[in-house]
């Protein structure tokens, strides 16, 4: 509240002037107008803010299965290390 969006542009025939049921009704339109702006602004931003979570889960759910891979590859090499120390120690 309090920025500036735009400006209202009024023109009124030169014989009349504006009157302060004009002046109020300029001012609920112009309240409206930059509420609407405003709205269209965070929504906007709510949109990007979505891809960019939209992407950070993708890249989480890629690291997730990347790290899963490497748990299973961990566990094959850890039950290679494993028999082979049950070789050595059987003197093979």
């Amino acid at each position: 509240a309090g920025r500036l969006l735009g400006v209202l542009t009024v023109e009124a025939e030169a014989d009349r002037l504006l009157d302060e049921n004009d002046l109020n009704w300029l001012m609920s339109v112009g309240g409206q107008l930059s509420t609407a702006m405003e709205n269209t602004r965070l929504y906007s931003d709510l949109q990007q803010h979505g891809k960019e979570l939209q992407k950070a889960l993708a890249d989480l759910k890629s690291t997730d299965t990347q790290l899963g891979l490497l748990k299973m590859d961990l566990a094959g090499r850890e039950g290679q290390i494993d028999r082979l120390k049950t070789e050595i120690a059987d003197g093979h």
